[in-house]
């Protein structure tokens, strides 16, 4: 497909979503979809060629038809649902197939100040504030430059979640939205979930997508966050698609002054997964966070491409990404930290290792640093190799087993992610992934 184009499947799916809208498909929202779609159809699906797509696109990529479909098979247990969750789940948004689940979500005991709506019911009203805001943020075309796949999603802007946090409100106890993908037909899902938390409030949050679909499905989400002063959100980010999954996902992140934003993403699943996180820094004094951890395995390949913007003086930034990659799997990340020119006495740190368990893996690093200023500190880094050989004989001169010695080293390299979260059930069932992926690695 050239630049400029789209594929005959993806106006199709256009087509069915503006079907299935009734008396929607002519308002405010509908004309939103239509310029993101314009948007994307002027950039077009990535190609061979993209920079920014060097290591993951391939002659073909994302060619096949998936279908948009505006109820899709949606039964699943509750036992399934739980499978995915970790003990001690109290505020929890369920969506199966891309279709929001009043049955199993359980937002009906949220504090004041909390408020947590389906985006299919926020858009019913477009002249509500809420609405608006949405509508508005959604047609930023200078968000896509770099993600057309974002724009993607907004022209399929129908399911997802709302949540507002008011003023001066601490939501300590963690919000879950699971993702989970059990239709067996190749479908498009294209959730967006879109947060404002408002001046000194602080929230968790916690992502998590999954897949038991056994065909190949299309997932494009897109997060929203917007800071405000004096606000923090822990966002947790975990991947667990089926692997004939193909993901796409956009974190957007507008800070205010003295704003704190950390995200932290594992991934686990998926055939192809790309991730985008465009952090900006906004207000002085403002913070962000990005750690991640790769464990794959088979032909798996996982891309992060990460985006950090300073854009005022006085923020920090702090990256860390590392990668596992055993059988014919590949792993790629291109970090960029950008300084603009008025953002003096900035402070940025980026790192991202690798292990290799095959010779057959792969990893590919781009880190990049672009900075305008001149009073400020920036480093970046960038390791991969195998696993080191004297420090497993000498596991294994103790009388520890072979895998038992590769495994305890491999959980030493990840530790310093995982030790990161936290939240204790969270981190306890990130253990239990790590450990449970680590064996067919």
């Amino acid at each position: 497909m050239e630049k400029g184009n789209t594929s005959s499947w993806i106006e199709s799916a256009f087509s069915d979503l503006a079907g299935s809208l009734n008396g929607a498909a002519t308002g405010a929202a509908q004309s939103v979809r239509k310029k993101a779609l314009e948007i994307f159809k002027k950039h077009g699906l990535p190609q061979p060629g993209d920079e920014a797509w060097k290591y993951t696109v391939r002659e073909g990529f994302l060619s096949e038809g998936f279908k948009f479909v505006s109820a899709p098979e949606s039964e699943v247990s509750k036992a399934e649902i739980e499978k995915y969750l970790p003990d001690g789940v109290q505020h929890l948004v369920v969506f199966c197939n891309g279709k929001f689940s009043g049955e199993f979500s359980q937002i009906n005991a949220l504090p004041d100040g909390v408020s947590i709506r389906p985006l299919e019911e926020v858009l019913s009203d477009p002249s509500s504030p809420d609405a608006s805001f949405i509508l508005e943020q959604v047609s930023d075309e200078k968000l896509y430059d770099q993600a057309p796949l974002a724009a993607l999603n907004s022209a399929f802007l129908y399911t997802g979640l709302f949540m507002r946090i008011a003023g001066g409100v601490t939501f300590d106890v963690p919000l879950y939205i699971l993702s989970l993908t059990t239709a067996s037909q190749s479908n498009l899902f294209c959730p967006q979930f879109i947060c404002a938390a408002e001046k000194g409030s602080k929230a968790t949050i916690v992502e998590i997508s999954a897949g038991t679909a056994k065909e190949k499905y299309f997932t494009n989400s897109v997060s929203r966050y917007f800071i405000d002063q004096e606000a923090s959100i822990d966002n947790y980010r975990i991947q667990l698609e089926s692997e004939e999954a193909i993901c796409y996902s956009a974190l957007y992140a507008d800070q205010k002054r003295e704003s704190n934003f950390r995200t932290h993403a594992f991934n686990f699943g998926a055939k192809i997964a790309r991730n985008e996180i465009y952090p900006v820094l906004n207000g002085k004094h403002s913070e962000a966070t990005l750690n991640g951890l790769n464990l794959v395995a088979a032909e798996q390949h996982i891309d992060n491409y990460t985006v950090i913007d300073h854009a005022v003086p006085e923020c920090e930034s702090h990256e860390l990404y590392k990668g596992i990659y055993g059988g014919k799997a590949r792993g790629v990340f291109s970090g960029t930290i950008i300084v603009r020119p008025d953002a003096q006495k900035t402070n940025a740190y980026q790192s991202n290792k690798s292990i290799l368990l095959s010779d057959k893996a792969a990893s590919y690093s781009r880190p990049q640093l672009k900075i305008w200023a001149d009073d400020v500190r920036c480093s970046h880094g960038a390791t991969c190799g195998m696993l080191d050989r004297d420090a497993l004989f000498y596991i294994k001169s103790r009388g520890v087993p072979d895998n038992k010695a590769r495994e305890m080293l491999l959980h030493a390299f990840a530790s310093e992610v995982i030790a990161g979260v936290r939240i204790e059930p969270l981190r306890q069932y990130l253990e239990e992934q790590f450990e449970n992926k680590i064996q067919k690695a």
